[in-house]
């Protein structure tokens, strides 16, 4: 909020208040402002449905001197601690956000360094990226990605998409899910100068870089790797695909990249957002989409990074969980696919359910490190 609107919204607030308390006796302010504030609190929550319906009753009720002068006052009391909520928080995120400049537009991230970490060794770098209307806190609060970076050593980003807010509501301009802006954003330039910035701020082993993404993120985890193999180890794309195309727009895929890149693919094979059979999709914000299934995902990568067939396959204790692999493509590069039988789009119901079948972790976020952590691209 600019300076003179803060001005502004104090002493409008004061004014009212004033106004209030001379129209009204103390158990008046008490009992119309106790009312009002409720309602104006809910108003700073609900948004504008609930605005034009309280302002509808404001309107209704003020033909009641005393009553007016009570909703003024509750009104702008509740405007006032509403305000400063918002100024405080958005105080303290600012805090735990770094900002880089690219291409004139300040882009965020935030960043994960294990207790022990003192700059006397090289660690691994991994780059997390939210899915769609997620934010770089959300995905930091929900993966578990701090917890393993903890346990293994290593270093994790988080960076954030864009949006019309500042810390949530975000996407990723992963070819054909346009982060919200016109023209689209340019998600690659703002991740490659992510790692070249985390590269310089600490020590990284900058042959054990890694990308990993869920849903939207994933598609743009994707992305990086066909555009800038050359930065990663390996990556890791959850509930993603690496092309499709909106309601009325143009097919998109991710082009090839020119070194191998190693992958690990993990999906729900009851994903309603982004089905594993591909096709239009069944549930989210984004329906009328169309994605390309999981089978031609893994087949690109395949084929790009030229692995010989057929492939290795792993199963779970209860086989609810199976690891297929392409091993032996070029410079050591591997296609793995994990296809989580029962489990649909969300990170949370995978996650248990690698948790409760043990698999490669504890954790989705356990598993994902333990396959991609053997990677390097030193032997590209």
């Amino acid at each position: 909020m600019k300076t003179h609107a803060k001005v502004a919204l104090a002493s409008s607030a004061a004014a009212a208040v004033a106004l209030g308390l001379l129209m009204l006796r103390p158990l008046e302010v008490l009992q119309y402002g106790f009312w009002a504030f409720l309602l104006a609190a809910t108003v700073g929550i609900g948004g504008t449905a609930v605005a034009l319906v309280s302002l509808g009753i404001l309107a209704y009720r003020s033909g009641r001197r005393r009553m007016l002068a009570g909703y003024l006052v509750g009104l702008a009391l509740a405007g006032m601690v509403i305000a400063g909520a918002v100024a405080i928080q958005h105080a303290r995120r600012a805090d735990e956000y770094q900002v880089i400049s690219v291409g004139g537009v300040e882009r965020q991230y935030r960043i994960y360094v294990p207790s022990y970490y003192n700059g006397s060794s090289k660690v691994p770098l991994l780059l997390a990226l939210h899915g769609a209307l997620g934010s770089a806190q959300q995905f930091e609060s929900e993966s578990g990605f701090d917890a393993v970076a903890e346990r293994y050593g290593f270093i994790v980003a988080y960076p954030d998409g864009l949006g019309r807010l500042k810390y949530s509501l975000h996407f990723w301009n992963s070819g054909y899910i346009n982060a919200g802006l016109k023209g689209g954003a340019d998600d690659v330039g703002f991740l490659t100068a992510l790692v070249e910035q985390v590269e310089s701020d600490y020590e990284i082993d900058a042959s054990r870089v890694y990308i990993a993404g869920h849903s939207n993120g994933g598609m743009m985890a994707y992305r990086m790797a066909a555009e800038r193999p050359e930065l990663f180890a390996a990556a890791a794309p959850v509930s993603a695909s690496i092309g499709g195309y909106e309601a009325g727009g143009e097919p998109y895929q991710i082009p090839e990249p020119d070194s191998p890149v190693s992958i690990v693919h993990v999906h729900g094979y009851l994903d309603r957002s982004v089905l594993y059979a591909g096709g239009e999709t069944q549930s989210g914000a984004d329906r009328g989409r169309i994605d390309l299934p999981v089978s031609e995902s893994i087949a690109f990568w395949v084929a790009q990074d030229g692995c010989p067939l057929p492939p290795s396959s792993e199963s779970s204790a209860n086989g609810w969980i199976v690891l297929t692999k392409y091993a032996g493509g070029e410079g050591g590069a591997e296609v793995s696919l994990v296809t989580l039988m029962r489990q649909d789009h969300f990170w949370s119901n995978m996650d248990s359910e690698v948790a409760s079948e043990q698999f490669h972790g504890g954790s989705l976020a356990e598993m994902l490190w333990n396959l991609v952590k053997a990677y390097s691209s030193a032997s590209k």
